[in-house]
């Protein structure tokens, strides 16, 4: 992931393409961003929304129109699918409904169009630290300026944007930098706090199971800056969805209740059925107590750390209406496979993963070797079993084969959602394991090619 300028304007000014011919700004201050951009391109339309009128007059000399109107409450007067690309520029801690602002300012998009945004940073350790010694001390500028009233992590910025029917993507985390003054908003940014404080932390990070690299990451940005396309997928004729019985097995409350617990599709007057599992020792048993207990025909299996966004239940019924058309044979349904095709390793699916977010070019929905075990459905009646040696991992690799076995396909569909293992890079040596097992029970399909990894002799 890169990193980004510290400075604002120049962070914006780094990802705007030189493609974009008609920008909105808002929040665009006195039009320093917009006046970089025209230097660049003359020829760009930008646009700017600033509630300040003495800002917005200054902003006037630079850009091309400049809007003193409140995004969340006035009549907008711009055109729809005017703008290629919308800035909120460290705007949306300002706002006091950032999710409806953003429905709301997006029809202002082309179909092609983009959002940026810019965000303070709330999971860094300088809040982290004030807030041990008991203090959150709103300043005169900086992660905890006095006119922030809302608070995001890398993690709730992809939560806001895919609830607001966007694909999102991290650019980068813009990092801090040492700051020489006596502002007492940046009192904490020095070299030797920063490093004192993570090395603190890392016993915190080890217990939570944050990897160390990704912990240091995350609580050293000052800023992150984000993209968001129109997601196409979710249209006005999506039905109801039919009632799911949703398995989830857990061991960590607070990732299971930050996410999937939390996800806007299982709140009070939900249709679906959640069975929350713990103590388990296998997928396996947890998958067979789960179908046992389920209710409705069609179950789903998922991670604790799977959040799945706004009217992703109608979106998820309605693929699983076309696989039926299409596949009437299916055995399982995913949102991320992969398969061997020749000599090449293919994956399939749309994903937010971690802090990437994931397109891969196979066209859905797709017939594939194996399915990730984050979250798939199948109908329980169809439900083969899986081996209970592969413990917590592969088991959707050995639920695809054993599915195969039996004439049934194992399909991904385009059904974005927000998957954050705090897991590193590197495989577990369960993993590893399991996938020898995996090796061991289907030695005819070698090499198997799974979302993790390719598994060998």
């Amino acid at each position: 992931m890169p990193g980004l300028s510290i400075d604002y304007y120049g962070s914006l000014h780094l990802v705007i393409p030189n493609t974009v011919r008609h920008v909105l700004d808002v929040g665009c201050g006195t039009g320093g961003l917009g006046n970089l951009i025209k230097h660049r391109d003359p020829g760009v339309v930008f646009d700017g929304v600033e509630l300040n009128s003495l800002a917005a007059q200054t902003a006037a000399n630079y850009l091309d129109h400049v809007y003193c109107v409140n995004i969340e409450t006035d009549e907008l007067p711009f055109a729809a699918a005017g703008y290629d690309c919308i800035i909120f520029g460290d705007v949306l801690e300002h706002l006091y409904h950032p999710l409806q602002a953003i429905e709301r300012m997006k029809q202002y998009l082309k179909p092609e169009g983009f959002i940026l945004c810019s965000i303070p940073n709330a999971q860094n350790y300088q809040i982290i630290s004030s807030l041990l010694c008991g203090n959150f001390q709103y300043q005169d500028g900086g992660l905890l300026d006095r006119t922030h009233i809302r608070f995001f992590t890398y993690a709730n910025m992809f939560k806001l944007l895919l609830d607001a029917g966007l694909v999102p993507e991290l650019l980068g985390f813009v990092p801090e930098t040492d700051f020489q003054g006596s502002n007492t908003a940046y009192a904490r940014s020095t070299s030797a706090n920063r490093e004192g404080t993570l090395a603190a932390l890392e016993e915190c990070s080890r217990y939570l199971g944050v990897d160390k690299k990704r912990f240091r990451t995350y609580l050293s940005a000052f800023q992150l800056v984000f993209k968001a396309k129109i997601n196409d997928a979710y249209t006005d004729s999506l039905s109801e969805p039919f009632p799911l019985s949703i398995i989830v097995p857990t061991h960590l409350p607070h990732i299971f209740g930050d996410y999937l617990l939390s996800s806007p599709i299982l709140q009070k007057g939900n249709p679906h059925q959640l069975i929350t599992l713990t103590g388990y020792d296998s997928a396996a048993s947890a998958l067979e107590e789960g179908i046992k207990r389920a209710v409705h025909d069609t179950v789903i299996f998922v991670h604790q750390d799977v959040y799945l966004p706004v009217g992703w239940d109608r979106l998820f019924c309605q693929r699983i209406r076309e696989v039926e058309r299409s596949f009437p044979e299916f055995g399982m349904i995913g949102i991320h496979g992969a398969s061997r095709r020749g000599n090449n390793a293919v994956l399939s699916g749309v994903l937010v993963d971690r802090h990437s977010t994931l397109h891969h070019a196979d066209p859905l929905p797709s017939q594939v070797d194996t399915i990730d075990d984050c979250l798939f459905a199948l109908r329980k009646e169809h439900f083969p079993g899986v081996d209970e040696q592969l413990g917590w991992y592969h088991y959707g690799a050995d639920l695809a084969y054993r599915f195969r076995a039996i004439q049934r396909d194992a399909i991904v569909v385009d059904a974005l959602c927000y998957h954050n293992s705090m897991r590193g890079a590197t495989e577990p040596e369960a993993c590893l394991l399991s996938a020898r097992r995996l090796a061991e029970i289907w030695p005819e399909q070698l090499p198997i090619v799974t979302p993790r990894l390719v598994v060998n002799r």
